[in-house]
């Protein structure tokens, strides 16, 4: 098995992520004086310039974080919630089997105003970082505004999703100007430099999460919502709530595993392979043996199932965990 990562050491800390220059932008508030916490966010708001097909300050995801004094976990969601006039036939499904059951007419669940969702990365990553964080929320904006300003040389990654969502991309005038260039998609190792991000990150560096909350690019976007059938408001985006929830904790082979609970699928069912798994001698089977690529097939089969029948969001239904 290749890859392109390559293998990183550090004696005091380690940052990762998806990309080397948000991992530098993470090692940088390190150096500084900076904990985890601003690492992290310098991290995920750099992530949101280099790679951001995966990362958004209108996006949504999950927070795990460990105090190693206490030897405590918190978690928190920050993941998108649906609209306050969304209703439950919004969308017309095309199936109910596999595998097309998640698919809706004109695939408007999935491309279109009408598919986006009340944001709350960026109310997060200030939350966090302005109360568990050791420099000013300033200071973690620095290397994503850099980056957006001076510019970056485009991953094989990138590139590959521009060249693939090109007629998407094409169909908007905002990416269109950023992502081509005499209307071909740019390519890898061009450089690419995003001025009027670096001028929103430049006043996020100030205002923190008011720019969306109560800010102009909350209200610019409440607008192009409604001019293109959209149905997020800057009222849905002001109340939204980020939810501090338990975490899902299990033990494989002398491990703590510590993650983040529904309505987070993830940790809930790695703590369930796990269990499943640690009753096997897997490393008598051998890495890549059909023994071992069997075992995890049914496991994962199990877990899927599982995930499908009982996951959702604890606001709404009781998740078994």
């Amino acid at each position: 098995m290749k890859t392109l990562k390559q293998e990183a050491i550090g004696s005091r800390g380690v940052v990762t992520s998806n990309h080397a220059l948000a991992s530098l932008a993470g090692i940088e508030m390190l150096a500084t004086g900076g904990n985890a916490v601003d690492a992290a966010v310098a991290t995920v708001l750099a992530l949101t310039v280099v790679e951001p097909m995966m990362v958004g300050i209108t996006g949504a995801g999950f927070v795990n974080i460990h105090n190693a004094s206490t030897n405590s976990s918190i978690t928190i969601d920050n993941y998108c919630t649906a609209p306050a006039a969304a209703q439950p036939d919004m969308f017309t499904p095309i199936s109910d089997s596999w595998p097309d059951y998640m698919e809706t007419e004109q695939q408007k669940n999935k491309i279109g105003h009408l598919s986006v969702g009340v944001p709350a990365g960026l109310q997060c990553w200030y939350h966090i970082q302005t109360k568990y964080g050791n420099l000013d929320f300033e200071n973690t904006v620095q290397p994503a505004m850099r980056y957006a300003e001076q510019g970056f040389s485009i991953s094989p990654y990138l590139a590959g999703i521009i060249e693939t969502n090109k007629i998407a991309l094409k169909s908007y005038p905002g990416s269109r100007d950023l992502f081509f260039n005499n209307n071909n998609p740019l390519s890898t190792g061009q450089l690419l430099r995003n001025q009027n991000y670096a001028s929103v990150l430049r006043e996020i560096s100030k205002t923190g999460d008011e720019i969306l909350t109560r800010g102009w690019l909350g209200n610019a976007i409440e607008k192009e919502m409604a001019k293109n059938g959209g149905i997020v408001t800057q009222d849905d985006i002001e109340k939204y709530q980020l939810e501090y929830r338990n975490p899902v904790k299990g033990n494989y082979r002398g491990y703590e595993i510590v993650g983040v609970g529904p309505a987070s699928s993830g940790a809930t069912h790695i703590v369930q392979a796990l269990n499943l798994l640690e009753k096997f001698n897997i490393e008598a089977m051998g890495f890549g043996t059909k023994e071992y690529i069997h075992l995890l097939a049914e496991t994962l089969k199990i877990v899927f199932s599982d995930r499908f029948r009982f996951m959702g969001d604890p606001d709404f239904i009781d998740v078994p965990v």
